[in-house]
């Protein structure tokens, strides 16, 4: 039979108030009487009442967290962090994918608000803002930025990577560079479109040397890249590709792989993110970083003012500064 926190209190010697303000955190409570209730609970193996303690306190003790695919490792490992840090604080998580389809995103959207999560944690299409708006929990976007300066955001400066890895290509001596990468409506891949143009103007690069493949963040994707690659006549086929995902990354190796092209002799690839577990096909990934520690750390500081009932202006902006880590596929 599961202890109370009756039996908790009478074995500590403490009133129930006691236990309550220990399992709660308070300061009030003196170091040696938070030591003798935690032994208790251990010694009984007391769990609190969660449902008791969720309606008592109107929250669900819940983190809603969207991702684009949970497929690809940089959602798990933000995810990971999250939890690591929130758990140990009460908060579980509920994760779905939505697959960049305005709709599943609407659904999965609708079932966290519907299980009154205490926050929301958004990968966004920029189908759905309308949607979130004014409701009464606390919403922040992570790495894609809103469309509209109305949620808070942590999210990576997509359009000074995009520049970061040209500028990196240019000292190699490519010209005819190619980015293969996502749909075209999300906002990260129109930050990497504007990269591009901002680079271009800046530099005064012919605008025709550089080529834009949208789709989808695959490693079929990947693939499907080198295959129109090399149907291209020598003289205006890429020398380097910039992706926007390591799915893509990924593929685009197998491609070269399948088709006899050298990385980097024959291709080079600057791919964001970097592979989980590496090197992988030999390869040390020239990539830009994802930055998933500043990231997630970030994440945690906003969800932790939120819960403590400190305000987060709607508009903030935490704009991450991009790095390239330069491997042997450049």
């Amino acid at each position: 039979m599961q202890a109370t926190i009756t039996e908790v209190a009478k074995l500590a010697g403490v009133s129930i108030a006691t236990v309550s303000r220990v399992l709660h955190e308070s300061s009030s409570v003196s170091e040696d009487t938070a030591k003798k209730v935690n032994m208790a609970i251990a010694e009984l193996g007391y769990v609190p009442n969660s449902i008791a303690r969720s309606l008592k306190e109107q929250s669900s003790f819940t983190i809603g967290i969207t991702a684009s695919d949970l497929s690809v490792s940089f959602f798990p490992e933000v995810i990971k962090r999250v939890e690591e840090e929130m758990l140990p604080l009460g908060y579980a998580t509920m994760v779905s994918s939505t697959f960049d389809q305005s709709e599943t995103e609407k659904l999965v959207l609708e079932q966290m608000l519907t299980r009154r999560v205490d926050a929301l944690l958004v990968n966004s299409t920029a189908s759905n803002e309308e949607m979130l708006y004014r409701r009464q929990v606390p919403i922040i976007f992570y790495d894609r930025r809103p469309l509209s300066p109305r949620f808070p955001s942590v999210y990576m400066d997509k359009a000074g990577q995009m520049k970061l890895a040209l500028k990196h290509l240019s000292t190699k001596g490519h010209k005819k560079i190619m980015l293969v990468t996502g749909a075209r409506s999300l906002n990260s891949n129109i930050d990497r479109y504007v990269g591009f143009r901002q680079f271009i103007a800046e530099t005064d690069s012919p605008a025709e040397n550089f080529e834009y493949r949208f789709g989808r963040f695959t490693y079929e994707d990947g693939i499907k890249a080198i295959e129109d690659i090399v149907k291209m006549p020598a003289d205006v086929r890429p020398t380097a590709v910039v992706t926007g995902s390591i799915a893509i990354t990924a593929g685009l190796i197998a491609g070269c792989s399948k088709y006899g092209l050298q990385v980097p002799g024959d291709l080079a690839i600057v791919s964001s993110g970097n592979f989980m577990y590496f090197p992988i096909y030999g390869y040390r990934l020239t990539y830009l970083d994802d930055r998933i520690d500043v990231l997630s750390r970030e994440l945690v500081r906003l969800l932790k003012c939120c819960f403590e009932h400190e305000k987060v202006p709607q508009n903030y902006e935490y704009k991450i500064e991009p790095l390239l880590c330069e491997g042997n596929t450049t």
